[in-house]
C-alpha cells in the first residue's frame, strides 16, 4: 500500500510517498481502508519537530516514533482484530488512528464511531480533532439564549464548528476572522462579523459573556477586558511570540490565572471522548451541523495540504482524499 512516511524530523518535503506493508490489527483494533484523512496544524509541528520539544515527546534517537503522520480518518473496516465485536467488516467509520496518511490504517475500536450511509465519508474525516475541540470549547463558555459569545479565529476548522455549536445553543455569536471568510461564518450562524484586519476586537468597546480564542495573538489582559464580570474565556492553542511550550504557553497562563480573577479562564487541551464524536455524527446526520469543508486535496498532494493549513489559508477545514 501507499503511505506518506519520514525517517527523520525535517521539512515537509522530507515526507515521502512510498510503498509499505499493510498493517495488521491486534486485539481491540480494526484495519480501516482510509477514505480521507483530516489535516490540522499539529501535523506540521510533528513532521518538522518545531518546537524542538517535539523531539523529546514524539521522537526516539532523533527519529519520529511514528513515521506516518495524521490523526483523523474516515473509511471502511476491512478486517477486525481478535475479540472485536463492536464493529464488522464493511462498517463505515470515523475516528482516530496513529498515522492516517496511508491507504490502510489500524485504529483502536475505542476511537471509532459508525457513519450513517447518507453522510459523505470524505467530509466526515474533518470531524474528530476540530469538531470535538470546538465542542469542548463551546461547552466551556456555556452558551445559551441571550448570551454573547465571540469566536476569535472563526474562519478555520475549529472555529467553523464552534460558531455553529454556539449559535445552535441560542447564543448571539460574533465571529472574528478575515473579511474573505465573512460569508462563510455568517452562513454557519454568526450574527456579527469583525474583520480583524480592519478592527481590533479588543478595542471595539464590545463585551461578551464568553470568548473562544483560537487565533493566539491577543494578550490575556486585553481579552479579559472584553468579558463581563463573570464572563468565560477559553484559550485553544496559539503561538504568539515563538514556538516554546509546544504552543501551550497561553493556555497554561489562562489556567494558572483563573483562581485570581473574577472571570473564568481556561486553557483547553482537548480530549477525544467517543461519546462526543458520536453526538457530532448524530448532529451531522440530522442536518443540525455541517462540515465547513474548504477542500479535499488529492492523496498525491498531501504535503501541499499540510502547507496550505500551515499558511493559514483555509476557509474552514481541509482533508486529504486518500482513496476508498
Amino acid at each position: 500500500m501507499r503511505a506518506y512516511a519520514q525517517d527523520r524530523f525535517g521539512p515537509l518535503t522530507d515526507l515521502e510517498l512510498r510503498e509499505v506493508p499493510v498493517p495488521q490489527p491486534g486485539a481491540g483494533e480494526v484495519l480501516v481502508q482510509v477514505t480521507a484523512a483530516g489535516v490540522d496544524p499539529s501535523i506540521w509541528h510533528l513532521v518538522t519537530a518545531n518546537p524542538r520539544m517535539v523531539r523529546l515527546v514524539w521522537g526516539r534517537w532523533g527519529r519520529p516514533k511514528w513515521p506516518v503522520p495524521g490523526w483523523d480518518l474516515s473509511g471502511t473496516v476491512v478486517r477486525v482484530g481478535p475479540s472485536v465485536t463492536e464493529l464488522s467488516v464493511g462498517d463505515r467509520v470515523v475516528g482516530q488512528a496513529r498515522g492516517t496518511f496511508q491507504e490502510y490504517a489500524v485504529a483502536p475500536v475505542s476511537t471509532l464511531v459508525t457513519v450513517p450511509d447518507p453522510l459523505d465519508l470524505t467530509a466526515v474525516a474533518a470531524l474528530p480533532v476540530s469538531g470535538v475541540t470546538a465542542y469542548q470549547a463551546v461547552e466551556s463558555v456555556q452558551p445559551g439564549p441571550g448570551k454573547r459569545i465571540a469566536v476569535i479565529g472563526a474562519g478555520g476548522g475549529v472555529g467553523g464548528f464552534a460558531v455553529q455549536l454556539a449559535a445552535r445553543a441560542g447564543a448571539e455569536v460574533t465571529a472574528v476572522c478575515s473579511a474573505g471568510k465573512a460569508d462563510l461564518v455568517r452562513g454557519l450562524g454568526a450574527s456579527e462579523v469583525i474583520d480583524y484586519r480592519a478592527t481590533d476586537v479588543t478595542e471595539s468597546g464590545r463585551t461578551f459573556d464568553g470568548i473562544i480564542e483560537l487565533a493566539g495573538r491577543r494578550p490575556q489582559g486585553a481579552l479579559r477586558r472584553l468579558l463581563t464580570k463573570r464572563g468565560r474565556l477559553v484559550v485553544v492553542g496559539g503561538e504568539p511570540t515563538g514556538t516554546e511550550w509546544l504552543g501551550m504557553g497561553r493556555m497554561l497562563q489562562a489556567t494558572l490565572s483563573n483562581p485570581f480573577v473574577p472571570q473564568h479562564l481556561h486553557g483547553l487541551v482537548a480530549t477525544m471522548p467517543k461519546e462526543t464524536l458520536q453526538e457530532l455524527v448524530d448532529l451531522l446526520a440530522a442536518g443540525d451541523l455541517r462540515v465547513p469543508l474548504d477542500r479535499a486535496f488529492p492523496f498525491e498532494e498531501a504535503v501541499e495540504a499540510v502547507q496550505f493549513v500551515r499558511d493559514g489559508h483555509p476557509h474552514g477545514k481541509v482533508v486529504v482524499a486518500v482513496g476508498g
